[in-house]
């Protein structure tokens, strides 16, 4: 199983390293240079009202889905045709209440921005749902190119646009929307009838009341999830553009911050998709797990001290290179906002296995807890150090909730690894000061982040965070616990 995931993993990062940064960095970014950070905090705290209700829109459907296509993949055909009706149900409720939802909060003066944005999130939950149909039966590289679609549809668009002056002068956060809109629903065709071919091309919907309320009920505990989880990562948006005056504006800081964060996080998410099927398949036919948790635990950890400390340490030109209009106050929102990147990339893994080990009302509680946290520390220290102290408020949120996460999988499961021990300890000093002592090299800022970066990778390798010797010998062995 090892060597499944390391051959998979390595496509997917692959292929999603190849696309997604230049979404981010090529496209997203040129879009809040183009349109200034009030109009794009406008659209991001749009996007999160989205996001805050998608819980009616997917109601867990779709890691209920993938943990249970993936242990009896023989039922697609019986099964899917019943979750597509209650999808269907679900995500007409989630379009009323999000428009609901937008226009009580005071946004009726961008109702047509809120709308596409919600029928936009409505076919991206549409693209999950059908994608964990596809992974649970085993077609990982398929559903990796999918991952990747939608945005690369966005970006051959939008290039175009870029390269014309005369359209990226008229340019505004609308068209953005609207091409994003086009994409998601291109690529949830295709992958309807990637699923309409895995199930020999015999779909029937079916609204019979007795089954729509069974899998309604089976996939309560994982909705849950999802409604906690968006409201200890989402709410804090909400509160920064309400508490404050300038909202807006904020709200656009934080989301040139949170950018960098979003990207980085692409990688933790990819582990996650992987790793859930797999977890669930192996503890159902009660094979070892503790050698893949530990492997992933080994990469995820070291790449995301590496990235959090070395941009932590080289915030304001990274911020001053990526934003036209950014200052120190940007920099320092991107410096604290970046740790969370360590706690949230243990987050995948401990939180995939969770849920494979359907450790659920557990897992629950400890999100409750994360909300309360979230609000009562932004509630403090947004009216002390405005985005600055959000950004502070989901490093301490984020560090909490995967502790305890990773607390509850060592009780709940057995796991025999990585318990603290000397390379992990030295690396995780040496991570942190390395960037620190690069940056008092007598050279440009650039050169001191290459050579922080390259030393600490190294120092990765030698303290076994990085097991690269390890690869050809995974690769080469048919059968892996």
């Amino acid at each position: 199983m090892k060597r499944e995931f390391l051959i998979n993993l390595l496509f997917l990062l692959a292929i999603n390293l190849l696309i997604k940064p230049i979404f981010i960095f090529g496209i997203d970014r040129n879009v809040q240079n183009l349109v200034g950070e009030t109009n794009y905090g406008l659209y991001y705290s749009l996007l999160n009202i989205t996001y805050l209700v998608q819980i009616i829109g997917d109601f867990g459907l779709q890691n209920y889905n993938n943990r249970y296509i993936s242990q009896h993949r023989q039922l697609l055909s019986k099964y899917f045709p019943v979750l597509l009706s209650l999808k269907v149900i679900l995500v007409l409720l989630y379009l009323l209440i999000t428009m609901a939802t937008g226009l009580l909060l005071g946004y009726s003066a961008a109702f047509w921005m809120l709308f596409a944005l919600t029928i936009n999130q409505l076919m991206v939950s549409m693209i999950l749902f059908l994608r964990s149909n596809i992974s649970g039966m085993g077609k990982y590289r398929i559903d990796s190119i999918l991952s990747i679609s939608d945005k690369l549809i966005v970006i051959i668009i939008l290039s175009c646009i870029f390269w014309q002056p005369a359209l990226k002068a008229n340019f505004s956060i609308e068209w953005f929307i609207y091409v994003q809109l086009f994409s998601t629903v291109s690529i949830a065709t295709i992958s309807f009838f990637i699923v309409w071919k895995l199930c020999d091309y015999n779909i029937r919907i079916s609204f019979e009341k007795e089954k729509l309320l069974f899998f309604f009920k089976k996939s309560l505990p994982y909705a849950t999830i999802i409604l906690l989880m968006t409201l200890y990562t989402r709410v804090d948006v909400l509160m920064l553009s309400k508490l404050l005056k300038d909202g807006n504006t904020q709200v656009g800081i934080y989301a040139a911050a949170y950018r960098l964060l979003d990207a980085s996080n692409m990688v933790g998410y990819l582990f996650a998709s992987l790793l859930l099927p797999m977890f669930a398949r192996l503890l159902k036919t009660k094979e070892p797990i503790s050698s893949l948790v530990d492997y992933s635990f080994r990469i995820l950890f070291f790449g995301s001290l590496l990235l959090a400390a070395n941009i932590f340490v080289f915030r304001q030109p990274i911020s001053r290179l990526l934003y036209t209009g950014a200052t120190d106050y940007w920099g320092d929102v991107l410096g604290w906002l970046m740790w969370s990147f360590v706690p949230v990339a243990m987050n995948y893994i401990f939180g995939a296995l969770l849920v494979a080990n359907d450790t659920i009302h557990k897992l629950n509680r400890i999100f409750i807890l994360g909300i309360f946290v979230n609000i009562v520390i932004n509630i403090v220290l947004i009216g002390l150090f405005q985005a600055v102290g959000t950004a502070i408020s989901t490093l301490i949120t984020q560090t909490l909730v995967t502790s305890l996460m990773i607390i509850l999988a060592f009780k709940e499961i057995e796991i025999k690894i990585f318990l603290p021990n000397f390379w992990l300890i030295l690396f995780t000093i040496l991570a942190v000061a390395i960037p620190f002592l690069a940056k008092e090299i007598n050279v440009e800022w650039k050169i001191q982040l290459l050579a922080s970066v390259s030393i600490t990778f190294l120092v990765g390798i030698i303290c076994k965070m990085l097991p690269l010797l390890n690869f050809y010998e995974v690769m080469t062995k048919k059968n892996e616990d």
